[in-house]
């Protein structure tokens, strides 16, 4: 069972209840794509978002 206290896990939970995402073939709906980004970016503000490595090859 997710932590109670996971934003990510509430951030994706409501979204599934937003969208009432009730099984696989529901993500394909449209409404669902048009705010995927919108998720995305909510998730990149929670784990971090990509850090491109230096020129120096430092990663």
């Amino acid at each position: 069972m997710p932590d109670a206290n996971d934003p990510l896990h509430d951030l994706c939970r409501a979204f599934i209840e937003k969208h009432r995402i009730s099984c696989p073939e529901a993500t394909a709906e449209d409404r669902v794509y048009e705010h995927a980004p919108e998720l995305v970016y909510e998730i990149a503000k929670i784990v971090g978002f990509y850090r491109y490595p230096d020129e120096e090859g430092d990663e």
